[in-house]
């Protein structure tokens, strides 16, 4: 998988014995990744993040030294997601833009907190963009 420059996970969950240990695997195995792109499992219904833990420690190996850009959408503010957030930040030094959408259940002092956490983390790089915002649902309408 040395050659992978983009990937893109879909439904990514943040069990760290399931979705998450697969996105460590390819940035493991990955090294010259240059964006990387989650979307993760929206279903308010599926809670699972609770209770389990991201520790950067575990993984001293992993430098993502060639990543530019980092797309999450569906964050909420659940601990292994901002850890994982802040692991990747910390250890990209050629990161140039993190795109943040936020899970659309968070209301507007949360998205602040949440904010305020992820633009205070240390960097390792020292141009990378951060933005965090909500997204915002188009509901579409049929006529038939």
């Amino acid at each position: 998988m040395v050659h992978i420059k983009h990937a893109y996970i879909d439904n990514m969950s943040f069990v760290p014995a399931y979705g998450l240990q697969i996105v460590l695997f390819l940035i493991r195995s990955s090294p010259n990744l240059e964006k990387l792109k989650l979307k993760i499992l929206e279903d308010p219904a599926f809670v699972e993040s609770r209770g389990c833990s991201f520790r950067s420690e575990d993984y001293p190996e992993i430098l993502l030294e060639h990543l530019k850009v980092l797309e999450i959408f569906y964050l909420s503010n659940e601990k292994p997601q901002i850890d994982f957030v802040q692991f990747v930040i910390a250890r990209s030094s050629v990161l140039e833009k993190v795109r943040i959408i936020l899970f659309d259940a968070i209301d507007d002092d949360e998205e602040l907190e949440i904010s305020e956490i992820l633009l205070g983390f240390a960097r390792a790089s020292p141009v990378v963009e951060i933005t965090v915002e909500k997204e915002v649902f188009r509901l579409y309408l049929h006529t038939y």
